[in-house]
């Protein structure tokens, strides 16, 4: 049962469309990828630290609740011995000279912190330029942190843009050859929606965003030679989930759970009593961050359309965990069975190996299964003051000017994200 009005109508239009719009001229082949490097906010961070972390899939400080969707896309990776390294910041912003994101290191300052590792004189990584993805993905604490102190995002768009363009012109410069840029997903689906001025406002704002970066990301491969350019749009994402969250094995599209929202990493969290099912089965974890499986979803269909410009995610079932009858979850294709264990992808910059850490069962799978015909629920709509917008943890909704905001050296890069590690682990 869907809990939108005319979300029918919308996401039959998005299903005749490809999930992702494309300005390269070719699909991206993964098997000759050794490399990723990931920039992002807190749709990406994982609590990651190059200086003393050397693996990155055995980190467990996203914000989904489990694993964040690189991790799985790095685990699900076609080359096994693929490299993967990502900067991206818990609360991050595209400048904080523009949006001001409380001491998270923005996409400026993660640019300066892969130049130190990977691209000085005395580096000591060595790589090639078509071997390497860049995966960059901004925008959405971008648009949190203006909305949440009452500003309008729209009006912050052309200079957030402009310094996104001067971070990617200097990938670019330094070797970047295969780009992927996501959109901000549709949030105004989302609980947050019932604490702004709307779905539709939300929506009109993200719109503007993502076409305008469809239409910068469309434009790359004319501007800078040789460039692969990657569009994928989780807003159309997000949308299918949100029109069918049964068939991927979701109960609840609508709204999320305040019991789940501060748990750091425990995939099967069920607290029946305050949220009725299981943290796995709910779209969000708060009022707008999805949680684990909506990740591991999002990876799989971004393998998908890299390397095979699948249009839509129906041959995409996630795994869940073992607990999770997902072989009732059928596609279009087949049904999906739980996944088991998984291997760690290991850097070959190290000797270092790990296991994936194996999803356990909930003590009643039964209930699990029963709880499937649980009908989805919808928030009541309310518009208080943007003051009573809930405020996500360790993140912050101040502005500041450019003279406020300094360049991070490596090692305060380093210390803020041990620091974000410690802050995330006191919810442990």
């Amino acid at each position: 049962m869907l809990s939108r009005a005319g979300a029918i109508t919308r996401i039959a239009a998005v299903l005749l469309l490809p999930l992702t719009v494309r300005a390269a001229t070719s699909n991206l082949n993964l098997d000759t990828i050794n490399t990723i490097f990931s920039f992002g906010d807190s749709l990406t961070t994982t609590g990651y630290n190059i200086v003393t972390q050397p693996l990155v899939l055995d980190t467990k400080l996203s914000i989904s609740g489990g694993r964040a969707w690189v991790q799985y896309f790095a685990e699900n990776s076609t080359n096994a011995s693929t490299s993967y390294y990502n900067f991206a910041s818990l609360g991050a912003t595209v400048d904080n000279s523009i949006v001001y994101s409380n001491g998270a290191v923005d996409f400026v300052n993660q640019v300066v912190a892969w130049k130190t590792y990977f691209n000085s004189t005395n580096s000591p990584y060595s790589w090639s330029p078509s071997t390497l993805l860049f995966t960059i993905w901004f925008g959405n604490d971008d648009f949190y942190n203006l909305i949440a102190s009452g500003q309008d995002f729209k009006q912050f768009q052309s200079a957030i843009m402009t310094a996104l363009d001067t971070l990617v012109g200097q990938l670019y410069a330094a070797g970047a050859k295969n780009v992927a840029l996501m959109d901000i997903p549709a949030l105004y689906h989302s609980p947050l929606a019932a604490y702004t001025n709307g779905e539709a406002i939300l929506q009109d704002d993200i719109s503007y965003w993502n076409d305008r970066l469809q239409a910068y990301a469309s434009n790359l491969a004319d501007r800078y030679s040789g460039i692969q350019a990657y569009y994928i749009s989780s807003e159309s994402f997000t949308n299918v989930l949100i029109a069918s969250p049964e068939k991927y094995g979701f109960v609840n599209n609508a709204t999320s759970c305040s019991a789940y929202s501060t748990i750091v990493f425990n995939p099967n969290a069920t607290d029946i009593a305050a949220c009725g099912v299981p943290m796995f089965q709910y779209i969000w974890k708060d009022f707008w961050r999805p949680t684990w499986p909506v990740h591991e979803l999002f990876a799989k269909n971004v393998a998908s359309v890299l390397s095979k410009n699948s249009s839509t995610i129906g041959d995409n079932t996630p795994s869940m965990n073992a607990g999770l009858v997902a072989q009732n979850i059928t596609t279009t294709t087949s049904s999906i069975a739980p996944t088991a264990t998984a291997t760690a992808v290991v850097s070959s910059e190290s000797s270092l190996a790990t296991t994936a850490t194996t999803m356990a069962s909930p003590a009643d799978s039964s209930a699990a299964e029963g709880l499937s015909t649980t009908a989805v629920v919808t928030p009541s709509k309310t518009a208080p003051t943007p003051s009573l917008i809930p405020q996500a943890s360790g993140q912050g909704q101040n502005l500041t000017s450019a003279s406020e905001a300094g360049v991070t050296s490596p090692m305060v890069f380093a210390l803020v994200t041990a620091l974000a590690a410690l802050f995330m682990n006191s919810f442990l």
